[in-house]
This record gives C-alpha cells, structure tokens and sequence, in this order.
C-alpha cells in the first residue's frame, strides 16, 4: 500500500515561499488540494505532490524555485520546488549536503 499524507505546515509554509520567490501564483486553497506523497523510503524530505483525486506517477517536470537554509543539526539544505509540463506543483526536493 503506498503512503500519502496531507502537506505538513513547515512544507505549506515552503512551498508557498518557493512560489512567491518565483512569482508563480498558487491556486486557491492549494493546501487541501494537494496530497503529499513521501519519495524516500524513510518517509522524510522529498515529497511528490498530487491532487487528492489523482496518482503520483514520474513525469517530466522542472525546477521552478529553490532556496537553502541550515536544518536544526547546522546542516545546509537545498530546496527545489518543481513542476510538471501542466505547470502544477509536482515535487518538493530536500538535498542534504
């Protein structure tokens, strides 16, 4: 069975910062519209987005945004918010480094 899970509120919060830096515009309520579907096995960083009707599946996309910041252990992190070719939010990618 996969795991999804709703968008935490610290991804919210990056996803929509990710957004504004790149002047894209969020649909309404895009929070509740989104699933987030874990890309790792331990469930944690990267996530796949999706619309609650819908399944995650690869497809092209393209990075739209992306900033870096120190996580909690003063480890750098890159974040990159990508899209798919229908403009919709499809991934957010945390890179340790």
């Amino acid at each position: 069975m996969e795991y999804k899970r709703k968008i935490f509120p610290e991804e919210v919060a990056l996803i929509a910062f990710l957004a504004s830096k790149a002047q894209f515009q969020l649909e309404s309520n895009w929070e509740n519209k989104f699933i987030a579907y874990p890309l790792t096995k331990e469930k944690i960083g990267s996530i796949g987005l999706f619309k609650n009707n819908q399944k995650y599946t690869r497809r092209q996309s393209r990075v739209l945004s992306c900033c870096k910041f120190h996580d909690v252990d003063n480890v750098e992190v890159a974040v990159y918010l990508l899209i798919d070719s229908n403009d919709t939010l499809y991934e957010l990618d945390l890179e340790g480094r």
